[in-house]
């Protein structure tokens, strides 16, 4: 049933979701964990990579929709790259090939790395090999389909209920450590 479908785009590189990929003695660990929820993450060619970021680039200075203005800038797109790269090499995933730069997208860099964070989940790679050109925005939803925002107040109450279990030195290091599992 489609009214049992949540999909959600988790950039979990960087800390944010990252504690969906762990595994946290809360209510949703056996949700998350079941063979029911499935994780699906893409792994681009480098075609397509450069494709994508081609098509950051232009919908960053040309937005088709009022939401693509809020889209992360090209940089964010590099900085996550260079934070696969990095943390990578600190796992022992991969081997450091020059410490002085981060080396061109590697699908089997990122799909290891992904592999790594996901351990603990139904995950599945989906190899992106192909472009479908659209006239519209991905922001244009259709009917059926909404998105979910916090509240401020949500906001709120969950800094709060992370400020009653941790300090902020405490947070930190969770912030600082977010790709170990």
């Amino acid at each position: 049933d489609h009214a049992d479908l949540l999909v959600g785009e988790v950039p979990i590189v960087g800390n944010r979701f990252s504690e969906l990929v762990k595994v946290l003695p809360d209510e949703v660990e056996a949700t998350l964990a079941s063979q029911e929820t499935a994780f699906v993450y893409p792994v681009p060619t480098r075609e397509m990579r450069g494709k994508l970021e081609a098509l950051r680039r232009e919908t960053f200075a040309n937005p088709r929709h009022p939401d693509e203005a809020r889209d992360a800038p090209p940089a964010t797109m590099d900085l996550a790259w260079k934070l696969t790269c990095t943390k990578s090499i600190e796992l022992g995933l991969v081997q450091a090939v020059d410490a002085e730069s981060t080396p061109a997208y590697d699908a089997a860099v990122y799909r290891r790395f992904f592999d790594h964070l996901l351990q603990h989940r139904n995950a599945r790679a989906l190899d992106v090999d192909m472009f479908y050109t659209s006239s519209g925005s991905p922001h244009d939803i259709q009917g059926g389909v909404s998105e979910i925002f916090a509240t401020p107040g949500e906001v709120e109450d969950a800094i709060a209920a992370i400020e009653a279990v941790m300090d902020s030195e405490a947070a930190a290091r969770a912030v600082e450590n977010w790709y170990r599992m």
